[in-house]
């Protein structure tokens, strides 16, 4: 029947009308429906977080931690922009009470709506806490909270270039409305505090940031590794601009006459690669990875991580590598200088060299690791006892409890 009626819709000519009200009337009921689940929440929930995504990446990873964290605090979570898989969007469901509002606020007059319903019900509260990480609808709303009666948080992950758009740039405007601000490492608050004077902010801002370290988790014991057969290199990561993937396929590239030397590549799309990468006998394209198991599979079987990004904060990638015992051959960007000692837990390199320095420096380093491969394992275990000593006691869970409370 829906078939015959679609054919005849089709044949008089309005099908294409009737589909734009059937979706109009459809988004408008998803749309009251969402509004009045906002309105009616129950006051036991008085934190609420605002995050783009639920997809895979880093900063995703922090912002579920977060809310694993404060669990128990009943947190509602909006989720502000599109994501192109949905690797956390479970456990954000899991664990909070998350609504996905995009499909309204880029519609102006159900934006305006929306806005008005979550402030309204925000403000009502007596003793209400909000956080924001890389939501521009959430500094869109700051200003309308009630200030005596909310506690506003937002946290930054990490700088952007100069000519790119970023949390950092267009927060700017909003940070009198903020009574706390997060940021992942020291480097990230020297840097802050810099932008700050650059921009003529009034210094007692900087009072208000707070650092919390990321956290991971650290195996209990050593993760054994073969040495003896082939090396294997690991790339896990979006395929961005910043990461300039490019660089490492060039890496690949130059040492796939060494048969030993294995090339793994997770954490997007390969079908974005051209074919003649993917051809390559010493690389094999893995894709996005969600169980944690398969993920801790393949740090364990790797060596060496490979990153040769422009820009970082800094990468849960390293984190998790450390402690896995894989070696980072990274470039020196963001935070990674102060929990990568160079030549004792991994090797830095000037991210502001040339493309082809860094390709034939990195290769270099790979082919001298592959040769000695007792340095390489005594490397292996200072990342993972480096971890022990710096990530085992992170304090992450207590400090967002405390400030969420």
């Amino acid at each position: 029947m829906k078939k015959i009626i679609k054919r005849i819709l089709k044949f008089i000519g309005i099908y294409k009308y009737f589909t734009i009200v059937y979706d109009n009337l459809y988004l408008f009921f998803l749309f009251i429906n969402c509004s009045v689940k906002i309105i009616f929440l129950s006051k036991k929930y008085q934190r609420f977080l605002f995050f783009p995504h639920y997809c895979t990446g880093g900063a995703q990873q922090v912002h579920i931690d977060i809310v694993k964290a404060i669990k128990s605090l009943k947190p509602v979570v909006f989720i502000t922009s599109d994501s192109n898989n949905t690797h956390f969007r479970d456990d954000f469901y899991k664990y909070s009470k998350c609504f996905e509002i995009l499909p309204f606020i880029k519609i102006r007059a159900y934006n305006k709506i929306l806005s008005y319903v979550i402030i309204k019900t925000i403000n009502s509260r007596k003793n209400a806490c909000t956080f924001g990480s890389n939501s521009q609808f959430y500094y869109q709303i700051l200003p309308n909270l009630n200030s005596q009666r909310i506690k506003r948080i937002d946290l930054l992950h990490a700088f952007t270039h100069a000519n790119e758009p970023g949390a950092e740039k267009w927060s700017l405007p909003f940070l009198k409305y903020l009574d706390s601000r997060v940021v992942i490492s020291q480097h990230l608050k020297k840097l802050v505090v810099q932008q700050y004077i650059e921009n003529r902010v009034d210094m007692l801002e900087k009072n208000k940031i707070i650092v919390i370290n990321n956290k991971t988790d650290v195996p209990k014991e050593y993760q054994t590794k073969n040495f003896e057969n082939s090396i294997n290199i690991l790339f896990i990561g979006r395929n961005s601009k910043e990461k300039r993937l490019s660089i490492i396929l060039e890496i690949a590239k130059k040492v796939k006459l060494i048969n030993d030397i294995k090339f793994y590549f997770a954490g997007f799309d390969f079908k974005e690669i051209d074919n003649e990468i993917l051809n390559l006998q010493n690389c094999i394209f893995i894709g996005a990875i969600e169980d944690k198991d398969k993920i801790a599979e393949l740090y364990t079987k790797s060596h060496i991580l490979l990153l040769s990004s422009s820009r970082e904060g800094f990468p849960m990638v390293i984190m998790e590598a450390l402690c896995y015992g894989v070696v980072p051959i990274t470039t020196d960007v963001g935070a990674i200088p102060d929990f990568i000692q160079d030549g004792f837990n991994g090797f830095l390199y000037n991210a502001n060299e040339s493309e082809e320095v860094l390709i034939n420096k990195m290769s270099k380093k790979i082919q001298y690791l592959y040769r000695r491969r007792d340095e390489l394992k005594s490397l292996s275990k200072n990342c993972y006892n480096f971890t022990k000593k710096e990530f085992l006691n992170n304090d992450f869970e207590n400090l967002y409890l405390k400030l969420f409370k």
